[in-house]
This record gives C-alpha cells, structure tokens and sequence, in this order.
C-alpha cells in the first residue's frame, strides 16, 4: 500500500522505505514521464538520471531509468554516484530534455 507522497520547495520529501518506496517511486516515475512526454523533447533528447551514495540511490535510480524506458524515453544513468552539479552538467553538455537526481 503506497503511503502519502509529498512535495516541497526541493522536490519529494519522505522518509526512506516509510514514504519513498519502490511502489511510490514507480508512481512517482510515471507521472513524471507522462508530463516529459506532454512536454515534447524527453522522446527526441532523451534524459540524464544521477544518483548520491545514499542508501539505496543507484537501485532507485535504475527504477526511474525502467519507468522512463518503458514510456520510450531514452535514458542516460550515471554508471557512479555524482554530485548535483554533475548532473546538470551532464543535461547541458549532452543536450538532455531533462535531469532527475535521486539524493537526500
């Protein structure tokens, strides 16, 4: 049973395996891909997906980057953890339609 998912000014705010679950963050990823797909350029430039060290962040990632396949949406993972900044560079430098980092 997924429990209640919360926004705040910095993105999804939640308590690991309470709130941010793999059930929730498929929800979640599917939304998402639906609005890149309303948008127009995900399908065309694909997106960049990063991730931290914290726990669970690479399988996390790697679920978001399944979601976003499954709707056609070619993805770039990062193959390590990277910082935020990393991750915009890699949008900008690549010509990414979108970035989603998975951190605290």
């Amino acid at each position: 049973m997924s429990r209640g998912i919360t926004f705040g000014t910095d993105g999804w705010r939640g308590v690991i395996a309470r709130d941010f679950t793999f059930e929730n963050l498929y929800l979640v990823s599917l939304a998402t891909a639906e609005l890149f797909l309303e948008e127009g350029t995900a399908v065309e430039k694909g997106i960049s997906i990063g991730y931290d060290t914290r726990f669970l962040s690479q399988q996390f990632a790697e679920r978001v980057a399944k979601v976003m396949a499954g709707q056609e949406i070619p993805v770039r993972i990062s193959n390590k953890a990277i910082p935020t900044p990393a991750l915009s560079w890699d949008v900008v430098s690549n010509g990414s339609a979108w970035g989603i980092m998975i951190t605290a």
